[in-house]
């Protein structure tokens, strides 16, 4: 019986069950492959080993097999992952195929026509990724969280018509860890926890070779629950800091929200000009910057007191905007004394500030 593999444009999963002969895919990986049939942009975050790139490789098989003039780009950080992994799951389901694909398979490459073929391979250079030009383009990009940008924003100018990022939750910046933050609007996105895989809900019977209940006691003696690794690899949550973070994100962002909130000091009487912010320093011999000095009111006043009437007004702008925070000398809890005295060790005896 002749069956016409355009009929499967639409329904992937279709194809992988009734074309590729495999049994059906589990929850989360028909998920995968039913978003990419109908959303532009879709990324997949996922736990290690919860079968990302088995949907990734079958995604490139329906897309050409069910286009007359499809194109299929693979790529990642790594030629081992692309060619390895994703290739290497690609091949095998080619040859296991129930239907015959037709085009010759060799390599990191599937032809079928001059207009019609999957490539896939890695670089170090954005600019190797040009030229790849489809009206029925599908870009995925395997490792995603570990692509450097400048390859992210070529493989954007090919203006796919679909593209596919699978990975892990082990950055902090970048287009795969936006996917799933800044661009949510943009890409859609799935998360696939190792307990969404069929060792733990019993799907399939459960599956050979993916994660299994005593894979995930070892991973939490060895790590503990609240370890980025334990977060990333096995619940496919973004962690909060890395081993190699000095600051969480989190903690930074926190920071940022509030000098964004700080009110307005004025540099001069009738002037919109701030001054520049303080730098407090820290303790001598410590790394932990000294406390913020509460300067008392004058009695019977809202006004703080200084030694400077006319510095005051300055600092007030002659409204009520907060004083800015005075740091302390080194191992005291007096504010520094008079403008010149104080604005030298603000500097470290220098233009530069010194640092926290």
């Amino acid at each position: 019986m002749t069956v016409a593999l355009e009929n499967y444009r639409d329904d992937p999963v279709g194809f992988v069950e009734q074309v590729l002969g495999h049994p059906p895919p589990y929850e989360k990986q028909r998920e995968i492959l039913q978003t990419l049939a109908v959303k532009r942009r879709v990324s997949v975050v996922g736990a290690n080993g919860s079968g990302k790139d088995w949907a990734a490789a079958r995604a490139v098989l329906w897309w050409l097999a069910t286009r007359p003039r499809a194109i299929a780009l693979v790529t990642g950080p790594t030629q081992r992952q692309v060619e390895q992994i994703v290739w290497r799951e690609l091949r095998a389901a080619h040859k296991a195929s129930q239907v015959p694909l037709g085009g010759r398979l060799y390599g990191s490459q599937w032809n079928i026509a001059d207009d019609r073929f999957a490539i896939g391979f890695s670089t170090n250079r954005a600019d190797n990724l040009q030229g790849f030009h489809s009206p029925e383009l599908l870009v995925v990009v395997t490792e995603a969280h570990a692509m450097p940008q400048d390859q992210m924003e070529a493989l954007k100018r090919l203006y796919p018509a679909r593209m596919l990022l699978t990975g892990n939750a082990f950055s902090r910046d970048g287009e795969f860890f936006d996917s799933h933050h800044t661009k949510r609007h943009i890409y859609a996105g799935i998360v696939v926890s190792v307990y969404d895989t069929p060792n733990f809900t019993g799907e399939n019977g459960g599956v050979p070779g993916m994660p299994t209940e005593e894979d995930i006691e070892e991973r939490k003696l060895e790590w503990g629950e609240d370890h980025p690794l334990y977060q990333g690899s096995i619940l496919a949550k973004f962690p909060d800091m890395l081993d190699d973070s000095l600051l969480s994100r989190t903690a930074i962002e926190a920071a940022v929200a509030r000098w964004e909130g700080r009110p307005v000091v004025r540099a001069e009487a009738g002037t919109s000009q701030p001054l520049p912010p303080l730098v407090v320093r820290a303790e001598a011999g410590t790394s932990h910057p000294l406390p913020p000095l509460v300067v008392p009111a004058e009695a019977g006043t809202s006004q703080p007191h200084g030694d400077d009437g006319e510095r005051d007004s300055r600092l007030r702008g002659n409204d009520d905007s907060h004083m800015p925070v005075v740091p302390a000398e080194a191992g005291t809890s007096q504010p520094h004394g008079e403008d010149g005295e104080r604005d030298s060790r603000l500097r470290g005896n220098d233009d530069t500030p010194m640092p926290v």
